[in-house]
């Protein structure tokens, strides 16, 4: 199956937020700041997105917001002993 390609107002509600912030998400993604995937058909063109896409980028932001709620809830125990 072929999956086609939705637009900007479209991934918004599939991801359930803003247009405003898929547009930010797209101009991280453009200087380097984050893996927003998105497409383009010319510079300055319409944007396009495909749903498979943005549900495994927010599967990843996912795992990646538990592994840092770990992380922090690790270094706070560490210095709870430390200073116990």
């Amino acid at each position: 199956m072929i999956e086609g390609f939705v637009s900007t107002s479209q991934a918004a509600r599939f991801l359930n937020c803003h247009v405003n912030t898929i547009l930010r998400r797209v101009a991280e993604a453009r200087e380097g700041w984050g893996t927003f995937p998105y497409h383009q058909d010319m510079p300055g063109g319409k944007l396009s997105f495909k749903l498979s896409e943005l549900e495994g980028w927010r599967k990843n932001r996912r795992i990646e917001r538990e592994i840092q709620a770990g992380k922090r809830k690790l270094c706070l125990i560490s210095t709870m002993r430390a200073h116990g």
